[in-house]
């Protein structure tokens, strides 16, 4: 691609992304009002509002489409419209487990899940709620309590439709948990009600009533009247079967049929609230009252009455029957109770045969999921095995590329050096020709004597050493015996001043001037080496008078023998400088 090109296509990339990134604040500001709008309890409101701006996302940045429809799921979940794809919560799932924070990624599977839910993929929608908390940082001061209960509280809701009770109670307790973190003990105390409604199902009514009484006196002591009367009727249906209770029976039903507001201005219940007759007939039947007993057992009836209800109204009415023993009503009622018994039983028989239908299409699609996963993984495989023979094949190109250029020089060097050699040799075959043997002597005398020269400023420098420096004196002087003084470790760790180091190397400069001259070119550290080794001290002392490591000392004495005497080792250094003084 040409310059131009290049800079043109990246120009128009910034470009794009500066406008994308102007979109920014608006979307932000969007998106903050739906989110107040659903705190506000108007999740209708919230998304419209969204929907009427989803044209707009594709100019938006990733983030802020992710964060788009994330809201969206959240105003469809929050009013009711069911979910009918999982396409696009996926994305968003996979996207805040790459980007979110804990929060955003537990809200994330957690719409996944409510999807799942309305598709009725009941253990996919367990799941992505166990992906949910798993998400959640509950150690974190910002951690969402609110939407950790909410999370249990809908894994609750399967497991009671798929009877797995023992499961549900658990849900319950942990949704009941998280609203007492966010201080929410009305919602803490509603799941305490559902735990009770479970253990009901399970036949365990003392401990369903311990709960109750807990959650009615509660509820009483916070105001809350009608909750409390609603939570009654669930201690009725644990009394209705108890003679001993009976009387406690009759105060909740009074009670209920006094003060609660569930009943209209002529005192009738709606259709979803007649289970009340129930009790209250079976009160009257318990009493021996069957007349007002089958009246309120036929109360329970209404319009469009599901026949899981009619299972209970059947069969107060073929109780009382059988106590007024009127054989040709008993037979009847008998027969409709049966009836509706099977009906509720092949009902629940196609919930679990549903709910098995939901658990082999889940099985279905992970092993789907599996093989696609090792068809990508494969794919990885094949990718990386591809760019590594690629990156190779540049690297052998690239070194023999590198190994033709560097002969090439060589092989000019030495033709360079073939010419230098040639002239040289033609001049002196010319001076021969010439006859000329006292120039070439000359000539080469003046050589030999500049090499003498240079031999003799060598060993003059080390000769210097020992003519001008005097190492006893240097020995004798007091900056050493109090270094001799303070290295005897019977007297204490030593503890030498940074003026005592300036006093040796000053004392040093003085009485070894030409050694000095020889090891100024030294690192500080290389230098008081030198100095101590002169001095006879032992690599280990050295460290510790210089508070340091023993290595740290050996790669000094290497670099510095390196740098003296140009050999690459640090055993050698001391008899190195030792020599040059005596040499």
């Amino acid at each position: 691609m040409k310059p131009a090109s290049l800079g043109a296509c990246l120009l128009c990339a910034i470009l794009l992304i500066a406008a994308c990134q102007a979109d920014a604040p608006a979307a932000s500001a969007l998106h903050a009002t739906a989110d107040s709008l659903m705190c506000a309890v108007s999740p209708d409101s919230a998304l419209r509002l969204l929907q009427a701006h989803d044209g707009e996302t594709g100019q938006w940045p990733r983030r802020q489409r992710m964060r788009h429809e994330l809201l969206r799921a959240k105003a469809m979940n929050k009013a009711y419209v069911d979910f009918t794809t999982d396409s696009v919560m996926r994305q968003v799932a996979d996207y805040y487990d790459r980007h979110g924070t804990p929060n955003e990624r537990m809200e994330a599977h957690y719409l996944l899940g409510c999807v799942y839910r309305d598709l009725g993929e009941a253990p996919r929608a367990i799941d992505s709620y166990l992906d949910a908390v798993n998400c959640a940082d509950t150690t974190a001061a910002d951690c969402d309590y609110w939407l950790m209960a909410s999370v249990y509280g809908q894994m609750a809701v399967i497991y009671r439709h798929q009877l797995l009770l023992s499961y549900e109670i658990e849900a319950h307790r942990k949704a009941g948990h998280y609203d007492l973190l966010d201080g929410d003990t009305l919602s803490s105390m509603f799941q305490q009600k559902k735990v009770a409604s479970a253990y009901i199902i399970q036949n365990k009514c003392d401990s369903a009533r311990l709960i109750l009484n807990t959650v009615i006196r509660f509820y009483k002591e916070m105001g809350y009247e009608q909750e409390a009367l609603l939570a009654s009727t669930m201690l009725m249906h644990i009394y209705e079967e108890r003679p001993e209770r009976a009387d406690e029976l009759k105060r909740l039903i009074e009670e209920y049929d006094s003060k609660s507001d569930d009943f209209d201005e002529n005192h009738e219940l709606h259709s979803t609230k007649r289970l009340f007759y129930r009790y209250k007939g079976k009160w009257f039947e318990n009493i021996g009252q069957l007349d007002s007993a089958e009246f309120y057992y036929r109360k329970m009836y209404y319009n469009g009455m599901l026949i899981t209800a009619q299972n209970s109204m059947f069969e107060g009415l073929l109780s009382v029957f059988k106590k007024r023993h009127q054989a040709d009503s008993i037979a009847k009622y008998a027969q409709l109770y049966c009836a509706v018994n099977d009906s509720s039983i092949a009902i629940k028989d196609g919930e679990v045969t549903a709910q098995l239908v939901a658990s082999y299409k889940y099985n279905s699609i992970q092993k789907e999921s599996n093989r696609n996963a090792e068809a990508a993984h494969q794919a990885n495989l094949r990718f990386l095995l591809s760019t590594f023979l690629l990156l190779a094949l540049i690297a052998i190109t690239f070194s023999l590329v590198q190994h033709y250029k560097k002969q090439r020089q060589l092989q000019k060097a030495k033709y360079m050096a073939s010419l230098a050699e040639r002239t040289k040799l033609r001049n002196e075959l010319d001076i021969l020709n010439a006859k000329d043997y006292d120039g070439i002597i000359a000539r080469k005398e003046k050589e030999i004597e500049y090499l003498n020269e240079t031999i003799a400023e060598h060993n003059n420098l080390y000769r210097n050493v020992m003519l001008n420096d005097k190492l006893s004196t240097f020995e004798n002087s007091e900056i050493v015996r109090i270094f001799n003084e303070k290295s005897d470790f019977r007297k204490g760790c030593p503890n030498i001043t940074n003026d005592e180091w300036g006093e040796l190397l000053s004392e040093f400069r003085k009485d070894m001037p030409a050694a000095y001259s020889l090891l100024k070119c030294l690192s500080p550290l290389q230098l008081y080496v030198c100095i101590l080794l002169l001095l006879n001290y032992d690599e280990s002392i050295i460290a510790i008078l210089r508070r340091t490591k023993p290595q740290t000392i050996n790669t000094a004495k290497k670099r510095a023998n390196e740098k003296l005497f140009n050999i690459n080792d640090a055993a050698s250094l001391s008899s190195n400088l030792k020599s040059a003084l005596t040499s």
